[in-house]
């Protein structure tokens, strides 16, 4: 079902280029076969665009082939939700390394971290012990924090690692570790304090899958 599924979602970006569509869509997939889709909005207030998108796409394909190719992915996956994150740059630490649209650092460790209720300004403090003590050591790899809201889990955070690949990753992982040493263990003990739940998964960005105009290949779309 895999092949299947990725064959249709790769009309489908075909079909936004072909047909010029403004507004794009990062695409990328974990290794446990889950695929996500990101498409950044302003505010709350832009959310009635993606809409329009896809009334646009429907419109120029005309709406028997919109409706045949979209059918081609009814039983290739189980379950679908849609949900908003909200940026926290002032939480992430040099969230561009690592992470800008057409670079070789396709792969990504996620890091969602499931609070107790009542412990997001307590997360985010440690949160902003953790990126001080990045910022002592002067790490390159940068991460970025995002808040879950409408249609997630709530409360909860979720950190987004890039890399060349996992031996990258893993590499500069136990270096940070090694250098942190005790401090950061107790950092992050102090962090695990106040979950409910952990999920940690590995993946890469699939622009093969994802849609940027040319306008947007510059803009910052990842996750």
């Amino acid at each position: 079902k895999m092949m299947a599924y990725e064959k249709v979602a790769k009309a489908l970006k075909d079909a936004f280029a072909k047909h010029n569509i403004p507004s794009g869509y990062m695409a990328a997939s974990t290794e446990n076969l889950r695929y996500v889709y990101i498409t950044p909005v302003e505010n709350y207030g832009s959310i009635d665009g993606l809409d329009a998108t896809w009334n646009m796409l429907s419109e120029k394909m005309g709406k028997e082939a919109f409706e045949e190719m979209m059918s081609g992915f009814e039983g290739t996956y189980p379950s679908h939700r849609d949900y908003l994150m909200r940026e926290r740059r002032a939480l992430s630490y040099n969230p561009e390394h690592g992470m800008e649209p057409g670079t070789d650092h396709t792969f990504r460790h996620w890091i969602t971290l499931y609070l107790k209720p009542g412990m997001e300004q307590e997360m985010q403090d440690v949160m902003k012990e953790w990126k001080a003590m990045y910022e002592k050591h002067a790490f390159d790899t940068g991460y970025r924090v995002y808040q879950g809201e409408v249609g997630s889990d709530t409360p909860l955070m979720m950190i987004s690692m890039g890399a060349k690949d996992a031996a990258d990753f893993y590499a500069g992982s136990a270096m940070r570790q090694e250098k942190m040493g005790q401090d950061g263990y107790q950092l992050w003990l102090k962090g695990l304090s106040m979950l409910r739940d952990v999920e940690v998964a590995n993946g890469r960005m699939r622009p093969d899958l994802g849609y940027q105009p040319a306008e947007q290949m510059g803009a910052n779309m990842d996750n």
